[in-house]
């Protein structure tokens, strides 16, 4: 999904159950992720760089096999955001 010039992400992301890797990177309208990327129980890597993404749903937190959230250096702004990064790394 990288660079195809996404609008926005569906609530039915929720149906990729086997999806490891999700990178929205360089999507520059995409501005936000539906609380269902918590359903992606396989999930490992999110890539939300060159995205208008600036705060994360609480339901990453769910995701218990994450290994990377690479973010753009400014997501972490509003406090629900940096209370998610702070249990993720955050690729440079």
């Amino acid at each position: 999904m990288e660079r195809n010039l996404l609008r926005d992400v569906s609530d039915d992301i929720r149906q990729l159950e086997s999806l490891t890797t999700l990178s929205l990177a360089g999507n520059d309208a995409v501005a936000a992720v539906p609380p269902s990327v918590g359903d992606l129980v396989q999930l490992r890597r999110l890539s939300l760089r060159s995205t208008r993404v600036r705060s994360l749903p609480s339901t990453v937190n769910e995701l218990r096999r994450r290994t990377m959230i690479d973010l753009d250096d400014d997501i972490g702004t509003t406090s629900n955001s940096r209370e998610v990064v702070a249990t993720v790394h955050v690729a440079d």
